[in-house]
């Protein structure tokens, strides 16, 4: 009988493949979180890349330096990667993915139109689900579909179909960075936030581009920066698409900005 992976092997593969990274980004993040010492002790990449598929299989759990320097590369604490619950996911999450599977296996090609067509409207049914889902519970969509978008990326295809897979993934990062703001996470959410502008920067998606602008200003402005959220604002402004959801957002929360700086304000910095 084959024996269940533990909570935190599952965490730690969910979480690399939700960012879209491989075990070999994963190494090279790992090594990044360390301090000047620490690094200087690692072993080899491809020794890391090992240890990562070992703990991903649930072979052996991380220890010191690893376990730090997994939760540095993720924005998150050590109780949240390596604590025994194992994430949720509720049925409703199960289904989506399933649909979307039988309909990748239906398809002639290993991604395929009807794959992809089905995973941007999983996006657009996940963003006007954001205004009456609790974040958590929205969250855990998310992040299924993200783990299925870091699946298909390793299948053959298509520039094109390639392309369209970076989009979603963008997208559905961007979704996950708001509702963990929503839930107050914030490096977890700056670490999202990264993510999608990275995606929309690789695809030249300048609406994404936009909106990863824009949900920043609307964070530092709940925070009360509001010189802050006018640049991430107006930045907004200038790449987003004119008459687009994300420029008209992003104009909004300017105006907001300064009107709470006062007009006065506006005109010396004019």
């Amino acid at each position: 009988m084959v024996s269940e992976l533990p909570a935190w092997a599952v965490r730690l593969r969910a979480e690399r493949r939700t960012r879209l990274w491989s075990q070999k980004d994963m190494a090279r993040r790992l090594v990044e979180a360390a301090d000047d010492d620490v690094r200087a002790r690692l072993p080899s990449r491809e020794s890391i890349v090992r240890r990562i598929k070992a703990y991903e299989a649930g072979h052996n759990q991380p220890d010191d330096p690893y376990r730090l320097l997994y939760a540095r590369a993720f924005s998150l604490s050590e109780n949240e990667l390596f604590g025994d619950a194992l994430r949720n996911v509720g049925s409703e999450s199960d289904d989506e993915w399933s649909a979307l599977e039988l309909a990748r296996r239906a398809s002639a090609t290993e991604v395929g139109r009807e794959t992809l067509e089905r995973l941007e409207l999983a996006v657009d049914d996940l963003a006007v689900a954001y205004h009456g889902t609790p974040p958590r519970e929205l969250l855990i969509r998310v992040r299924r579909h993200l783990d299925y978008v870091s699946q298909l990326l390793d299948a053959k295809k298509t520039l094109a179909e390639h392309r369209r897979l970076l989009v979603t993934g963008g997208w559905l990062s961007l979704i996950a960075a708001t509702c963990l703001i929503d839930l107050h996470r914030f490096p977890a959410a700056a670490a999202r936030l990264r993510t999608a502008a990275q995606l929309a920067e690789e695809t030249e998606h300048r609406e994404i581009t936009a909106w990863c602008l824009e949900t920043e200003a609307w964070q530092v402005l709940t925070e009360g920066d509001y010189r802050r959220t006018l640049a991430l604002s107006q930045a907004a402004q200038h790449v987003a698409p004119r008459s687009s959801a994300s420029y008209i957002q992003a104009t909004a929360q300017e105006g907001g900005a300064w009107a709470r700086l006062g007009g006065p304000g506006r005109r010396a910095m004019r």
